[in-house]
């Protein structure tokens, strides 16, 4: 068992529940989809899952380690370590190069950052970057942006990756491709996935999908 997200719910206000007793169990190499309608819960319960936000009720484990009750500083060294973050609008550093954006993590971490370059300029040749290296984040398109912001998740081998509406800007054709490229990249590195989406072409690609819609909160 990877991930064990047991009896979960969540409130604003205590009174009305946006999640309410939800369990799932992630293992490794799984592609799981999380639909649902907008205001539905969907981000809230990636955002619990990753760390970011922190349950009304229940336990995120990671390998029996709840991320919940680690303290400030050891849940943000798990969480940069161990988790991959996939954004919908990126979150890229405007002033920094690609390279400098996809090791920012390892900077993060006061990791050496040459022990960690070659993997990175790796990465982005894998996505086909390999001419836009020391080119600002300003200069690339949007899909190209998306491929920075892939690297920069896989840069530290985490146990998941976690991604919000990655493909909510994007045509048909660049979602296909991005699913395709994430897809090949998780199995090489036999990692999980978590990702939150509107798009049935993308929840295609899961081996398993939740649908917020069915669950009566």
């Amino acid at each position: 068992m990877l991930i064990n997200v047991k009896n979960v719910s969540h409130s604003y206000d205590m009174i009305n529940f946006i999640i309410k007793d939800f369990n799932l169990t992630i293992e490794k190499g799984e592609i799981i989809a999380i639909i649902g309608a907008s205001g539905s819960g969907k981000s809230t319960l990636l955002n619990i899952i990753g760390g970011i936000i922190e349950p009304t009720k229940g336990e995120v484990l990671y390998d029996n380690v709840n991320i919940h009750k680690l303290n400030k500083r050891d849940a943000e060294t798990f969480k940069l370590s161990k988790l991959g973050y996939i954004f919908q609008n990126y979150n890229l550093i405007p002033f920094l190069n690609v390279l400098d954006n996809v090791l920012l993590p390892v900077v993060l971490l006061k990791k050496s950052v040459k022990e960690y370059k070659d993997e990175a300029i790796r990465l982005l040749k894998e996505l086909h970057l390999e001419n836009k290296i020391k080119s600002n984040i300003l200069e690339l398109s949007g899909g190209e942006q998306q491929r920075v912001a892939i690297a920069r998740a896989l840069i530290l081998k985490p146990m998941i990756i976690l991604a919000d509406e990655p493909t909510g800007n994007l045509d048909k054709d660049n979602t296909i491709n991005f699913m395709n490229m994430l897809t090949r990249l998780v199995n090489e590195r036999k990692i999980s996935v978590l990702i939150v989406t509107h798009d049935m072409d993308v929840a295609e690609y899961a081996t398993k999908v939740i649908d917020l819609n069915k669950y009566n909160f």
